[in-house]
């Protein structure tokens, strides 16, 4: 499991409201400015109110959403004995871009808005997020 990248040091205090679940799920960002282009990565962990993403190291970052930037994450779930998988559909900010001690880069990122995707809805709410997998 990934360490978890925190913003508080000892001059700044843990603004965190939600408790952080350390949750590694593939997922797709999905930059609000650039929509022809989609990055893979894994959560680290995840709240209601924010998640921290690790992107390869050797993978193509160029263009990776900036702090301040708005993006959409599409997260894969597991699927239940006998459904389909979902996605968890979160909307929100970057709040900080990062590297991890490997050398990764890692986004944290305020989440504004989630809801759950069955695979019909997937498909209606874009070509993107049509597939499950990310490679």
């Amino acid at each position: 499991m990934q360490p978890d990248f925190h913003p508080a040091s000892k001059d700044q205090p843990d603004r965190r409201q939600e408790q952080r679940h350390e949750v590694e799920r593939p997922c797709r960002v999905l930059p609000a400015n650039a929509p022809e282009v989609e990055f893979a990565a894994t959560t680290g962990n995840i709240s209601r109110s924010g998640m921290l993403l690790h992107f390869p190291r050797n993978g193509s970052n160029a263009g990776l959403p900036r702090q301040g930037d708005y993006a959409r994450i599409l997260v894969e779930l597991p699927a239940a004995a006998g459904r389909e998988p979902r996605l968890l559909e979160c909307t929100g900010r970057i709040l900080r871009a990062t590297d991890s001690p490997e050398g990764a880069p890692a986004l944290a990122v305020e989440v504004h808005g989630m809801k759950f995707l069955d695979k019909r809805e997937s498909a209606r709410a874009g070509k993107r997020a049509e597939g499950y997998s990310v490679q």
